[in-house]
């Protein structure tokens, strides 16, 4: 949702980066300096070299190679990349589509605290997607997501609690969680949870929506991190090259690649919401058939 707001960045930041040693003008759209720098680091073992090079390499189209690199780097245990493989099972990228491997991976990283993951793993929860539908432990999940500030998590839980989905239904609950996850999103995500939090906003008393809009205020100024999903540290890849300038170039084209991979995420974690909204609209055309 919110973090919508980072398309347009990210395709500044992806030219960026696939150009490279762009002062050096580098032909065609790959920079040549750029990925080969990621490569080498890549397979000097590293696995946030390795899951650097597969963002890389999904960037430039090659669903494939960053997949097996993604894979590499979840085998070594990195949180991110099994987000990573997840991913690409979920959506079939570089690899054939597999949801029940998607939850493995999914989980693999949740269990190291990888706030996105919390969240895919809440959508597989409440769609039966790769598991069995199971409304409680999507909630579980949704809640372990929203306690780390994972806005589309907070927006997951609201949504559960509006439709009583696991939870007993509770729209001032609903309405904290819903505004809560709105309030840092951007664009169609925003949108999503507004059009839900207003829902829950047409069944609450005056009070109720100042009790809920104090808490929401209180809980962000205790809990800073309330940016979407929680990343890995940033370690930059070490390089053959010394000079203070290119180690200092190679640093912004990895963060504006990494912004582009965010941008990325983002698309397929709108996808996921939306998920929830179709099982919800089912949902809702199997009871009025059966009136």
């Amino acid at each position: 949702m919110r973090h919508a707001t980072m398309r347009i960045w990210k395709t500044v930041g992806v030219l960026l980066f696939l150009w490279g040693a762009a002062s050096a003008g580098a032909e065609g759209r790959t920079g040549p300096a750029g990925i080969e720098a990621l490569r080498q680091a890549a397979e000097a073992g590293g696995a946030q070299e390795q899951c650097d090079y597969a963002v890389a390499c999904e960037l430039e189209g090659d669903s494939t190679e960053a997949f097996r690199w993604f894979l590499r780097a979840a085998d070594q245990g990195l949180a991110e990349a099994q987000y990573q493989v997840g991913l690409a099972y979920s959506e079939g990228l570089g690899v054939e589509a597999d949801p029940r491997k998607a939850v493995i991976w999914l989980a693999r990283a949740a269990a190291q605290g990888y706030a996105a993951a919390h969240f895919d793993l809440g959508v597989a929860y409440a769609t039966g997607s790769g598991v069995e539908a199971d409304p409680r432990k999507a909630v579980e999940w949704f809640q372990r997501g929203a306690a780390q500030g994972h806005a589309l998590s907070e927006c997951g839980l609201g949504w559960m609690y509006l439709d009583g989905t696991g939870v007993p239904q509770n729209f001032e609950e609903a309405y904290f969680w819903l505004n809560l996850g709105a309030s840092v999103l951007q664009d169609d995500e925003a949108d999503l949870c507004l059009d839900k939090r207003e829902e829950a906003l047409e069944r609450i008393t005056p009070e109720q929506l100042t009790a809920a809009q104090r808490r929401a205020l209180s809980h962000r100024r205790g809990d800073p991190q309330a940016a979407l999903g929680a990343t890995e540290p940033h370690r930059l890849a070490s390089s053959a090259e010394d000079p203070e300038e290119a180690e200092h170039r190679r640093e912004m084209e990895l963060e504006q690649m990494r912004f582009q991979n965010q941008m990325r995420l983002q698309a397929h974690q709108l996808r996921q919401l939306r998920k929830i909204e179709d099982a919800r609209t089912r949902a809702i055309r199997r009871r009025l058939r059966h009136r």
